[in-house]
């Protein structure tokens, strides 16, 4: 299997972790170096990502997603995702269309997120 079809693949499994906040399955797919921005634009740590699927702040409902566009940048794959999400935040619900970019890093674990960033993308 190439890296792009490994990337998807981590992608599906790292969608599913999300959903059911498998703190686990989550910490096997992150760098521990990893840095995330958020929607609101706040820059977090793979301990701050996992912190709050642990302590339940973060829930998604609904994360239905497009197949993600990839694409080789030296040793590492670019994706970038579409996705429609429902959920709640810090008790807050929230639902809307989103779009990530993830940089997959390859290591002896296999592909892990590196780096990556969500924005919401406004309604039409």
């Amino acid at each position: 299997m190439n890296a792009i079809a490994q990337v998807r693949q981590r992608e599906r499994a790292l969608r599913a972790a999300m959903l059911a906040s498998d703190v686990a399955a989550l910490d096997r797919l992150i760098e521990d170096d990893l840095l995330f921005v958020t929607p609101d634009g706040t820059l977090i740590t793979k301990a701050q990502d996992l912190a709050t699927h642990e302590a339940g702040s973060l829930r998604l409902d609904r994360m239905d997603c497009g197949e993600s566009t990839c694409r080789m940048i030296g040793a590492a794959v670019l994706s970038i995702t579409a996705a429609e999400l429902a959920g709640s935040f810090a008790g807050n619900p929230f639902a809307g269309r989103f779009v990530y970019s993830r940089l997959w890093l390859y290591s002896e674990g296999g592909w892990r997120v590196g780096a990556g960033h969500a924005s919401a993308i406004a309604a039409s």
